[in-house]
C-alpha cells in the first residue's frame, strides 16, 4: 500500500454513494451429498467393524454383494 500525499488527485465515480453498505456475498450451496465420516488417518482402526461387512442378497455370506457373488442363485 502506498501513502496518499495529494487528496485532490483522487477521483471518485460519479455514481458513488457514501451511504450505500456493502453486502456480504452470496452463499452458494454445493452440489452432491456431504462427507459424513472424516478421512481415516492412517494405521486407524475404523470404529465399527461391522459396517464393513457386506452381506450378499443372493446367497447370504458376508464379504461380497449380489453383483459379485459366485455363488448359484439361491431362490
Amino acid at each position: 500500500m502506498y501513502d496518499i500525499e495529494n487528496d485532490q488527485n483522487i477521483k471518485l465515480p460519479t455514481h458513488y454513494d457514501p451511504d450505500t453498505t456493502v453486502l456480504e456475498p452470496v452463499r452458494v450451496v454445493k452440489i452432491g451429498r456431504d462427507q459424513k465420516k472424516r478421512i481415516a488417518i492412517g494405521g486407524e482402526e475404523p470404529s465399527s467393524p461391522t459396517a464393513k461387512c457386506r452381506r450378499c442378497g443372493n446367497c447370504g455370506e458376508f464379504g461380497h454383494n449380489v453383483r459379485t457373488c459366485r455363488n448359484e442363485v439361491v431362490f
